[in-house]
């Protein structure tokens, strides 16, 4: 194989450079993304690396296997050196070359090397930084490839503590308060943010109608604060496992209403309409404990809602309704199904019901 990681790539011509991975990935599907570089800090590297357009994982018939090829002064160490980049970023194709390795490292010993590590950790950051370019170069050519790609980028921030704050900012979502074919990141996220906006919201929907018919949704529809629409339940276990992002919280519109009752009334449009039909005052209590008694051990806390406008009612708990979902499948699942339906049971008591006093439903249901 022609060591033309040695050559200036100005020299390089793209022919070159596809039959270079053509014979290195050993497939003739063009890669996406091109990096050739040089560096003598605070490593000595010459380096090639592809980013590919598609993945065998897209259609899980295999897992992908990492082939980027480790080389010292043009001589092979090691041919698919797993330990060059993280799991996660096992698409990648390529080859090192760093002049610092010493041509006799024992092929049993180099995976213990403190050497390896600060490459492996050189690397790993400048193919992220790398990927960060091309999504700042063209934002739409990155979202097609973002779209299968995802998978990987989540998985090193569950498991890259390191370089969390890079792989986030590689992350796409749909926002509440723009058109749901276009897609933002963090800190588009944070810019679009409202004036003295503490948190950052999230609901769980794939479609307009999903989200829009989500009585969680009522108060931010309302009021214009963005929330990030997220697919599937790796997204909320994301935010639950980081926490925050630039100082601002994570936070499920499915929460109690304290945690987003700050933001809502500092955004609020309109004025609530004081003459709309409602529960008669001296009937509330023993409505709610009626409702208590009626829905337990599901059901702990009734309470009058301030969010809703058109919905009778919402009912949240420790967890949202996305994560028992996965919840339930991985119950399905358990090697002890009793222990994982008592768990199931469990969280599913002592909820809160918020019920809308001004929704017939209410009303009627009191009479």
């Amino acid at each position: 194989m022609q060591a033309i990681w040695y050559r200036d790539k100005r020299e390089v011509t793209e022919d070159e450079y596809e039959a270079f991975y053509e014979n290195l990935a050993n497939t003739k599907i063009p890669y996406k993304y091109k990096l050739h570089y040089s560096t003598d800090v605070p490593l000595a590297i010459k380096a090639i690396f592809y980013v590919p357009g598609t993945h065998q994982e897209r259609i899980q018939l295999m897992s992908e296997e990492s082939k980027i090829n480790l080389y010292s002064r043009k001589v092979l160490i090691k041919e698919s050196c797993k330990e060059l980049v993280p799991p996660y970023l096992r698409f990648v194709k390529g080859i090192v070359d760093c002049e610092d390795l010493p041509l006799n490292i024992s092929r049993e010993t180099y995976q213990d090397s403190s050497l390896i590590r600060k490459l492996s950790n050189v690397v790993t950051r400048r193919i992220l930084k790398f990927i960060e370019d091309e999504m700042k170069r063209d934002v739409a050519d990155y979202e097609n490839w973002y779209k299968n790609f995802q998978q990987f980028i989540k998985e090193g921030i569950m498991s890259d503590q390191e370089n969390q704050e890079q792989l986030l900012r590689l992350v796409r979502y749909q926002i509440s308060t723009s058109s749901l074919d276009k897609s933002v990141s963090l800190d588009d996220y944070v810019r679009a943010m409202k004036d003295g906006q503490k948190k950052i919201y999230f609901v769980s929907g794939a479609s307009e109608d999903q989200i829009n018919s989500n009585p969680f949704m009522e108060p931010f529809l309302d009021s214009d604060l963005p929330v990030l629409i997220v697919g599937n339940q790796v997204d909320e276990m994301i935010f639950q496992q980081i926490g925050m992002y630039k100082s601002f919280h994570f936070v499920n519109v499915e929460s109690g209403y304290d945690e987003i009752s700050r933001d809502i009334e500092n955004s609020k449009k309109g004025q609530d309409d004081l003459n709309k039909p409602s529960l008669p005052d001296e009937d509330v209590t023993n409505f709610c404990l009626w409702l208590k008694d009626t829905t337990k051990p599901y059901v702990g806390k009734v309470s009058l809602s301030k969010r809703l406008k058109s919905s009778p009612a919402v009912l949240y708990g420790q967890i949202s309704a996305n994560m028992r979902m996965m919840m339930s499948l991985m119950q399905q699942q358990s090697e002890d199904p009793a222990e994982a339906n008592r768990q199931m049971e469990m969280m599913s008591h002592n909820q809160t019901l918020e019920i809308n006093p001004n929704h017939q439903v209410m009303i009627k249901l009191n009479q």
